[in-house]
């Protein structure tokens, strides 16, 4: 088994010498952003989470050529307390229907994504994620466009929506059950990634 991983390996580094050309370590910046677009039968409500809130900053490692860069395994964790609705009811509510106390994140794990050097290349692509609410994760598609910058920044950005029936989620009434949060609730995100010195 050693002897065929070995050979692989070899074959894949005499072919594709260029794939293993460099390995850098990518941070999460801190201007990053993810928002939960919300809508009840009387408005509509944003609880914004920004990534400069967070001591420590997220690295990840990386593999680069001439063409692309690939980031791998990469997982966003979302403190739920930490995502600002507007006001003080608003988070409470937005806490207990996420079940904030059992569950303290919103987890986002994708594993592999490419960016291309070449500026001008924009198209909007889609890729799955495992997306954790309240305990439940479900496979998710996401569209989303990339782009590498120069100063060495990678940045993704997209939205996509979440039925919180497939992920059980009690949604709050208030006033006698005359407001009723909708089924579907989008999010918009804003990643971006600078290049560790």
């Amino acid at each position: 088994m050693q002897i065929k991983l070995s050979a692989i390996v070899f074959i894949l580094i005499f072919w594709f010498p260029d794939l293993v050309k460099s390995q850098e370590s990518y941070a999460l910046s801190e201007s990053s952003q993810l928002t939960i677009h919300g809508k009840t039968n009387i408005n509509t409500f944003d609880c914004a989470y920004s990534f400069n809130n967070k001591n420590e900053v997220t690295s990840f490692h990386t593999l680069e050529n001439s063409e692309h860069i690939v980031i791998s395994d990469v997982n966003f964790k979302i403190p739920i307390e930490d995502c600002e609705c507007g006001n003080k009811m608003l988070n409470k509510d937005f806490q207990a229907t996420l079940e904030a106390d059992d569950h303290p994140y919103i987890d986002i794990n994708i594993s592999r994504l490419i960016f291309r050097k070449d500026r001008a290349n924009e198209k909007e692509k889609t890729i799955w994620a495992n997306l954790t609410i309240a305990g439940e994760t479900r496979w998710k598609k996401i569209e989303f466009t990339s782009e590498h910058l120069e100063g060495q920044m990678l940045h993704m950005k997209g939205s996509f929506q979440i039925n919180t029936k497939n992920f059980d989620l009690k949604k709050r009434k208030r006033f006698l059950g005359i407001v009723k949060v909708h089924d579907k609730v989008g999010i918009s995100f804003l990643f971006k990634f600078v290049k560790n010195q």
